[in-house]
């Protein structure tokens, strides 16, 4: 599994190619799955339906299950956002993990530019940019990695090529990654066995030996520290809450 960003101003299209580069991923035989940021306030659900109302009486989750999807929505209700790999660690097993929005993290990223939108591009100053897409080249600085708006197949290749390993990005922020619940499972369990990466992103390297993997949970579950908040705003470690 392996997580690439895109990334550009607004307007600038991003979302038009994220509609043919993941038909063009999954031409090619690979599950694709997709992490989008908002900076806005966001609603998932309908006024007035049995699962709006019951999110809006104090539900901190509410699961959805229909004939075609299942959905989770999570209430904040004044808690910090959680990082990338809390939310990462949360998906299915796939084979490509695309993330828009996130303006900062260690993971390659595609900008896409546009000239006639009329904004510099961000270049290789922002943080994990390894390449331009864009329909002006020759407006680009010249040691711009460039490629073709346009050419979605050589966009999906850059994707699989430059793409980090989920578990590798998993494993350097393993403290944040997974739920208390779950850590202690893993603390609890004897045969430990597989590291992060059998245990979220499916068996793609050899396990790590108990020892190191127990060694591993409960140095994660010790720092488990992503915070939320009681309801009245305070600020308390999730390992506390119920």
């Amino acid at each position: 599994m392996k997580i690439f960003g895109i990334t550009g101003h607004s307007g600038m299209g991003k979302t038009t190619l994220l509609e043919k580069l993941i038909p063009e991923l999954r031409s090619r035989g690979l599950k694709v799955s997709l992490i989008k940021h908002s900076h806005k306030d966001i609603e998932v659900d309908r006024p007035g339906k049995d699962s709006y109302r019951l999110r809006e009486s104090g539900c901190t989750e509410v699961m959805l299950l229909g004939h075609n999807r299942w959905a989770l929505m999570h209430e904040l209700r004044g808690a910090v956002e959680p990082p990338l790999e809390y939310l990462l660690a949360r998906l299915q097993m796939c084979d490509v993990v695309l993330l828009e929005g996130f303006k900062s993290g260690d993971f390659p990223t595609l900008e896409v530019w546009r000239a006639a939108v009329s904004k510099p591009p961000l270049g290789r100053s922002w943080p994990g940019i390894v390449a331009t897409a864009s329909d002006a080249l020759h407006l680009l600085p010249s040691d711009t990695f460039k490629l073709e708006l346009s050419d979605t197949k050589a966009i999906a290749d850059l994707v699989l090529r430059k793409g980090r390993p989920a578990a590798e990005f998993l494993e350097t922020n393993f403290a944040t990654a997974i739920s208390e619940p779950e850590a202690r499972v893993i603390c609890e369990t004897e045969e430990v066995g597989a590291d992060v990466c059998n245990f979220r992103c499916g068996p793609s390297q050899p396990p790590t030996s108990g020892a190191t993997s127990r060694a591993r949970s409960a140095t994660m579950l010790a720092c488990f520290e992503w915070p939320v908040t009681d309801g009245g705003g305070h600020s308390t470690p999730a390992s506390s809450t119920t």
